[in-house]
């Protein structure tokens, strides 16, 4: 059992350090210019199963560099899903978007629901329900404390009460966010002047639309390597599976 375990825990230590080997020969290759060594480094690192939002970053970094706008703004996507307070990703993602050829513009929303995405967006799916424990936590203890006679009730019954209501809108935020991360599939146009078919399948089918590089769809459906993407205008077609890249 214990060679076993010592086995194992070389691996990991002989992994991470492989790991870290990639994450600083890509860093030294940017600072080089030398991008698509970089970005074999980086996805070197990612086929092994790790990700965080400085390896997305470094990536996107690359990426732009190498005037790969489409997979530029996939990667800075998923740096930002991993930090979503990162104000360095949030910056290099606005200056990618922007170079995006024929933007589709987004339908302006309710001063409300804006503020509500961005709170939203503020944390993670795990970081909103950690708060939830906390403010549970927190609460238990100030109705225990009142119940024994060790806070003084008129002041704390309301500080009890607000954080209920707290609680119970964190939980609310918590629940919506994790259901937008598993049922919402999209994902972001990587090569430019994609053609759009109505059905998944090329033959003598003219296109419906053609759809640039770095664009961010929804995806509904996949089939024979083709995938059912959606446009925020409301346009909806088939586009083969290399030509996009899947955020979630």
């Amino acid at each position: 059992m214990k060679y076993l375990l010592t086995i194992y825990l070389l691996q990991v230590g002989n992994l991470y350090q492989t790991i870290q080997d990639y994450y600083l020969s890509g860093n030294d290759a940017i600072m080089k210019s030398n991008y698509d060594e970089a970005i074999d480094k980086y996805m070197n690192i990612l086929d092994f199963g790790y990700e965080s939002s400085d390896l997305y970053y470094n990536l996107g970094n690359a990426y732009y560099k190498n005037d790969n706008i489409g997979k530029s703004i996939w990667a800075y996507s998923k740096s930002l899903m991993l930090n979503p307070r990162d104000s360095d990703v949030k910056y290099n993602l606005s200056i990618a978007k922007a170079r995006v050829i024929d933007q589709i513009e987004l339908p302006k929303n309710l001063v409300l629901i804006e503020m509500y995405r961005d709170l939203r967006m503020y944390l993670i799916t795990s970081e909103w329900f950690l708060l939830c424990s906390i403010l549970t936590v927190v609460t238990c203890l100030i109705h225990l404390m009142l119940s024994a006679k060790i806070l003084i009730a008129n002041t704390f019954d309301k500080i009890k009460i607000f954080l209920i209501v707290l609680n119970l809108f964190a939980h609310f935020i918590g629940f919506d966010s994790y259901l937008s991360n598993s049922y919402a599939n999209s994902a972001v146009i990587v090569e430019n002047f994609v053609d759009v078919f109505s059905e998944p399948r090329i033959d003598n089918d003219k296109p419906l639309f053609r759809i640039n590089e770095g664009t961010v769809v929804g995806v509904s459906n996949s089939q024979n390597n083709w995938s059912e993407i959606s446009l925020i205008d409301g346009k909806k077609g088939w586009v083969k599976d290399g030509s996009i890249l899947f955020l979630k």
